[in-house]
């Protein structure tokens, strides 16, 4: 499969299962909180 595009889209999840993705700012701020809480970044 190396060299082939292929395309995908989040539209199954959202019709089938009602999935809405996070937007930026709430996946970085949710990478971070369990970074700290992982303890791999200090506080």
């Amino acid at each position: 499969m190396l060299g082939h595009i292929r395309h995908s889209t989040s539209a199954k999840a959202r019709s089938v299962l009602g999935w809405q993705p996070r937007s930026n700012d709430e996946a970085i701020l949710a990478t971070a909180e369990s970074l700290i809480r992982l303890g791999l970044v200090p506080a």
